[in-house]
């Protein structure tokens, strides 16, 4: 895992929290005046930690989802006194893109403010270099490393529970923010993480360090795999070459697609995302599934959908990207 873009981890390791220990922390703690700005798409946990700053006084407004010109234009109007606090999920599963972290944290360094990054979705698959190491980049340390982007005013709010399989958070990035957190109120409600769970922790990215990149490829060629089988049965997902897949086929509803595929052995979710119209029918691919699996599935899908897929080997195999 790319630690170096995750700050110091002594201090990361202090600010590391319990399960739901990332929602009431942030650049609230021990920082005043200030005025909280929040994406469009922002995750419901995002919005629990800006309801606390709110509730303490802050003023709170959204901005465009993905939209620099936007926010630039709402941190213009902000009190001058008042300190920019924006806080932005790292990668949207909802649209299928990755926040435009570095002209963000351009216009928050205009006015000496803060970038808070909710890094959950991202942090294990995405990172350094995409271009020379297509699609997800190296190292793994998330959104902000896959933009290139570190340093002053920025901190990454992350679950290890979905790249890493550990029930904690950490946050990371700006020493001087991270130590604030350190001994921040919100110590005082969220218990810590356990023994075993720092173990598994350390456990997980140790095992990062050794095969993780080897784990991100075949990950990626899983993803591959299963959206051109979608395409030779004439469905399309949205997603990109990012292992949350989501479906939205012509004629049957979200409801109803996922339906059959429990009746069929495959368990999805229904999501309806900040930035998304509708409803769409979920899944979630990893490295450990089998080409034969995720051959199983596409079929599954196409029969559910009312659709006959195609076999694999009449298909060229392409280059996935992040959309």
């Amino acid at each position: 895992m790319d630690r170096a873009h995750l700050g110091p981890p002594g201090r990361a390791r202090r600010a590391a929290r319990g399960r739901r220990g990332g929602a009431g922390a942030g650049p609230a703690d021990g920082v005043s005046p200030r005025a909280v700005l929040l994406d469009a798409g922002l995750y419901p946990i995002g919005r629990w930690g800006a309801a606390r700053a709110a509730l303490a006084g802050a003023p709170m407004c959204e901005i465009g989802h993905h939209d620099p010109a936007a926010l630039r234009t709402a941190i213009a109007r902000c009190d001058p006194a008042r300190c920019p606090v924006v806080v932005v999920d790292g990668y949207c599963p909802g649209c299928g893109r990755v926040a435009p972290l570095a002209a963000y944290l351009e216009a928050v360094h205009a006015r000496d403010g803060w970038l808070v990054v909710d890094d959950t979705q991202a942090l294990g698959v995405l990172g350094r270099e995409p271009g020379r190491v297509p699609p997800f980049g190296a190292g793994g340390g998330g959104s902000l490393p896959y933009c290139g982007v570190a340093g002053r005013g920025v901190i990454a709010v992350c679950s290890l529970a979905k790249g890493f399989g550990v029930p904690a958070a950490v946050a990371a990035g700006d020493g001087e923010l991270v130590a604030r957190l350190s001994d921040a109120p919100t110590r005082v409600h969220c218990s810590p993480p356990s023994a075993p769970t720092i173990r598994a922790a350390m456990h997980a990215l140790a095992l990062d360090d050794r095969e993780g990149d080897a784990r991100r490829q075949r990950l990626a060629a899983v993803v591959a795999r299963f959206r051109r089988g979608l395409a030779r049965a004439g469905l399309r997902a949205r997603g990109g070459a990012f292992p949350v897949q989501r479906l939205r086929p012509d004629g049957v509803s979200a409801a109803v697609l996922y339906r059959r595929l429990l009746s069929s052995g495959i368990r999805a979710v229904i999501l309806r995302a900040a930035c998304s119209a509708e409803p769409e029918v979920t899944l979630v691919l990893t490295a450990r599934h089998r080409d034969d699996e995720i051959d199983t599935a596409v079929t599954v899908l196409a029969r559910c959908a009312g659709l006959k897929p195609a076999r694999e080997s009449c298909i060229r195999s392409s280059r996935p990207s992040i959309e």
